[in-house]
């Protein structure tokens, strides 16, 4: 795997410690950056009964993209959190996964100011975002949405 730079190193680590199944599914973040985040997920730890990716395992892992694409966000703002949830989600299954899959989640480019602003000014803020998941040949197999919603104050 090529070196990855500080954050998404960072964020890693930090979604592998904070959300165990995430280490049990054998999630990993490439990138992270400006426009999102690219995620693997590979097929041996996420089989089902007919040795494609389990559909669950699909939804967590876009779940878990997005928010990673999230976390970047904040932490390009100078904002922090540890109160992310997602408060509404969705997948759309298109097709069977039959090996490791990607996963680009995309943040909105018109909405990041906004939510930021919103974040800053009331400590709370929503955004929708989005995963698309591609198979080994690139093909979308799967998309999950869900709205995140993230309040400054930390848990304790």
């Amino acid at each position: 795997m090529p070196t990855r730079d500080p954050l998404t190193q960072q964020l890693e680590s930090k979604i592998l410690a904070d959300i165990p199944i995430a280490k049990l599914m054998g999630f990993q973040v490439l990138s992270v950056n400006e426009s999102g985040a690219d995620c693997r997920l590979p097929l041996a730890p996420n089989t089902n009964h007919l040795g494609t990716q389990f559909g669950g395992s699909l939804y967590a892992a876009g779940a878990l993209s997005c928010y990673t694409a999230l976390m970047g966000l904040l932490a390009r703002r100078g904002l922090s959190s540890n109160n992310i949830v997602i408060s509404e989600g969705h997948i759309e299954y298109l097709s069977p996964g039959t090996d490791d899959v990607r996963l680009e989640a995309r943040l909105p480019p018109e909405g990041q100011d906004t939510f930021a602003l919103h974040l800053r000014q009331k400590g709370r803020a929503r955004l929708k975002l989005e995963t698309s998941i591609f198979d080994a040949t690139n093909k979308m197999i799967a998309r999950v949405k869900g709205e995140y919603l993230v309040r400054l104050e930390t848990r304790p």
